[in-house]
């Protein structure tokens, strides 16, 4: 029942992405992305290509994403635009309108070149550059939205300025959860719900071969806690740690596998320290950024996603399940919509220390049924959160938007 509950989302018309007049899409991107950003954004463009519709990557600057967009099947084009200017100061507004004006004729020249029916973006920097672009080269625009928009700026004036910006230049906002498009004014302008997805047989337990758990200084009892992401404060991967800390005598199998850079800076340094602290040199394993995730989620038991601030939408947790891996999860963002909680992972209902240990205790009490929530899991990933599915919906919306046959 509760699995039923969570499929009731966005289901795919596929007559009307049969009938679309949309063939042809431009994704923008910034060129230098990494981790799970690349591979939704690669296994997007293989699933777009296999429902017929030919897709060209248009980069702001040459990086790792635009060799891995051509590498997944997409057409190459360099803007050349760069990166944006720092703007701190009153002066610097000289070189960020130069900038601006530059973008945005470099960018529409290039999506009349590649005459795309429809273009995506999702980083917040290219929004403005890509509606207006879009609007001068008549092209549909949608923004793929990432993240939730900030309440940090006075009388929700950056959420003011999308919304007038979606109104004047007729783009349309797709968020990632329902939790993201509420971050949206949605006053002016709409905006629609896609969860997104990964490619499953990237992330298929039975033909990942995992990494051996004794190189890694793992044993074969042992309860292995995974987190895959970036280490930046807000992830929380310290916070879990200082969990684990609470609970290691309750739980002296109890290990945590933490993948993502980067291994510098002062958040690496302070997790370091605080993994000292508590003695946990031989609990903690800091692998760094993975290139091969696949066979890192091999060794867990189970995922964490503990991301403090609401989770957009959590693309390691639709990996975790793919890998039949239940998932601990703070419910607030997508993860609360995604996960069902005590089926195919555990609800933390809020980021504290206390919470957090009882996360842990809530997982460990279930260890026994560990397989079959694993097994439930990726059922779950793969009725819902494909890569296919995640185009489907996409194209739908975008089809709906664009009134069928253009």
């Amino acid at each position: 029942m509760m699995l039923a509950a969570l499929r009731q989302d966005i289901t795919p018309n596929h007559d009307i992405v049969a009938n679309s007049g949309i063939r042809r899409i431009a994704i923008v991107v910034v060129g230098d992305e990494t981790y799970g950003v690349q591979r939704f954004v690669c296994s997007f463009i293989q699933a777009l290509r296999d429902e017929g519709i030919g897709v060209a990557v248009i980069a702001m600057e040459p990086g790792p994403m635009l060799s891995a967009c051509l590498a997944a099947g997409a057409e190459g084009h360099a803007c050349s635009a760069g990166a944006p200017p720092d703007f701190g100061k009153l002066k610097d507004a000289v070189r960020v309108a130069q900038y601006t004006t530059r973008s945005v004729r470099l960018l529409a020249a290039a999506l009349k070149e590649v005459r795309a029916h429809a273009v995506l973006v999702r980083t917040s920097y290219l929004v403005a550059l890509v509606a207006v672009a879009a609007r001068m080269a008549g092209t549909a625009s949608f923004w793929l939205l990432p993240n939730l928009v900030s309440d940090r700026y006075p009388l929700s004036l950056n959420k003011l300025t999308y919304d007038v910006l979606m109104r004047a230049c007729g783009m349309l906002p797709i968020a990632n959860s329902h939790r993201t498009q509420a971050s949206l004014l949605n006053l002016l302008a709409p905006s629609r719900v896609a969860h997104l997805g990964i490619n499953p047989d990237e992330f298929d337990p039975a033909s990942v071969v995992p990494l051996n758990r004794k190189d890694m200084g793992l044993a074969d009892g042992d309860a292995v806690v995974g987190v895959f992401a970036r280490l930046v404060p807000f992830k929380g991967q310290k916070l879990l740690v200082e969990a684990l800390a609470a609970r290691k005598e309750r739980y002296p199998n109890l290990k945590l596998l933490v993948c993502g850079g980067p291994t510098t800076g002062d958040y690496f340094q302070e997790l370091k320290r605080t993994i000292a602290y508590h003695r946990l040199h031989d609990r903690v394993i800091l692998t760094g950024q993975v290139a091969d995730a696949q066979r890192h989620y091999g060794l867990c038991d189970l995922v964490a996603s503990v991301r403090i601030d609401p989770e957009p939408f959590g693309l390691s947790v639709i990996e975790g399940m793919l890998m039949e891996k239940p998932v601990l999860v703070h419910a607030l963002g997508g993860p609360a919509e995604t996960v069902a909680d005590g089926v195919t992972g555990w609800h933390i209902k809020a980021p504290t220390l206390d919470r957090f240990a009882a996360g842990l205790d809530a997982a460990l009490s279930d260890r026994s049924r560990w397989t079959t929530m694993g097994q439930d899991a990726r059922l779950h990933a793969l009725a819902q959160y494909t890569h296919r599915d995640a185009a489907r919906r996409i194209l739908a919306i975008m089809s709906e938007w664009t009134g069928g046959a253009r």
